[in-house]
C-alpha cells in the first residue's frame, strides 16, 4: 500500500456502520484490556513495596524495596532491599505450595522470611495468577473489516501493513504502548499520513475490529463478556430511537 492508499483504507474503516457481530470486537477494547491487566500488574509492585518497607521497618529502619518483573521461565520473585549499608537481593521461589528462599544476600534471611514471607508468598500467588498475560500474545492477524494486520502484545497493540512484494517487510507501523499514551510511528514516510494520523489514534481503534478467536487466550472470555454487553446496549439504544422516530417522526 502507498501512503495514500493508507489513507483511503482508514477512511473506509471509518465510514463503516456499526459493528452488530458477537464474535469480533474493536482493537480499542482490546488495547483497554491489556492496558488494565499491564497497570494490575505494576500496582502489586508498588502496593506490596510499600507493605514489605511498612513491615521491615521496626527491625530494620527506613528501606527502600524495589521488586523486579517476575521471572516467569524460572517462577523466582526478586526483592531488592536497600539500607543504610547498601543493597541486598534475595530471590523467592515455591514448590508444593511452600514458599522458600533459593538466594539471599542477607545473612539474616529467617528473619525477613518472618517478617514479609506470608505477603511474598501473597504476592508470588498474585504474580502467577499473571502468568499468561505475561506469556500470551497474538501476532500478524488480519483485522476482521480491513486489510491491516495487528499485533497483540502484553506491552503494546502493533497495526502494520506489509509489503506487496515482501510480506517479511513492513511498509507502515503503529505502535501503542500501554505504559504511556505514546504512539510510535515506522515506516511512516509521510507528512500528510502522520497528520491525518495524528491525535486521531483513538477513533481509529474504535473502528478496527478484530475476532476474539485470534486473540491472545487469557483475554478471550473478558472480551466477549465486554462485547456481548455492547450489542445489548446498542440494541437496546436503536429500540429505543425507534419508539421516538414512532411518536416523534420529526425528531431525528
Amino acid at each position: 500500500m502507498e501512503n495514500n492508499i493508507i489513507i483511503d483504507e482508514i477512511n473506509k474503516i471509518l465510514k463503516q456502520d456499526i459493528n452488530m457481530d458477537s464474535s469480533c470486537i474493536s482493537l480499542y477494547d482490546v488495547f483497554n484490556l491489556i492496558k488494565d491487566k499491564y497497570y494490575e500488574y505494576n500496582s502489586l509492585r508498588n502496593d506490596y513495596g510499600n507493605i514489605f518497607e511498612h513491615l521491615l521497618y521496626d527491625d530494620f529502619g527506613k528501606t527502600y524495596i524495589n521488586i523486579d518483573d517476575f521471572d516467569y521461565e524460572k517462577n523466582y520473585l526478586t526483592i531488592s532491599i536497600s539500607m543504610w549499608d547498601g543493597q541486598y537481593r534475595i530471590i523467592f521461589s515455591k514448590k508444593d505450595n511452600d514458599l522458600y528462599i533459593v538466594l539471599s544476600q542477607i545473612c539474616d534471611k529467617e528473619k525477613i522470611m518472618i517478617l514479609i514471607g506470608n505477603e511474598v508468598s501473597e504476592l508470588y500467588d498474585k504474580f502467577m495468577e499473571l502468568k499468561s498475560y505475561q506469556e500470551q500474545y497474538s501476532s500478524n492477524i488480519r483485522l476482521s473489516n480491513s486489510n491491516f494486520k495487528t499485533n497483540i502484545y502484553p506491552w503494546c497493540v502493533e497495526i502494520f501493513v506489509t509489503s506487496d512484494f515482501n510480506r517479511y517487510r513492513n511498509i507502515f507501523n503503529m505502535l501503542l504502548f500501554v505504559s504511556s499514551k505514546r504512539v510510535k510511528y515506522e515506516e511512516c514516510n509521510s507528512l500528510n499520513l502522520l497528520n491525518y494520523l495524528k491525535n486521531n489514534e483513538d477513533e481509529i481503534l474504535r473502528k478496527m475490529f478484530v475476532d476474539i478467536k485470534y486473540c491472545p487466550e487469557w483475554s478471550r472470555d473478558a472480551l466477549t463478556k465486554i462485547r456481548e454487553q455492547q450489542i445489548n446496549d446498542e440494541k437496546k439504544k436503536q429500540k429505543r430511537l425507534a419508539i421516538v422516530k414512532r411518536f416523534i417522526p420529526w425528531k431525528k
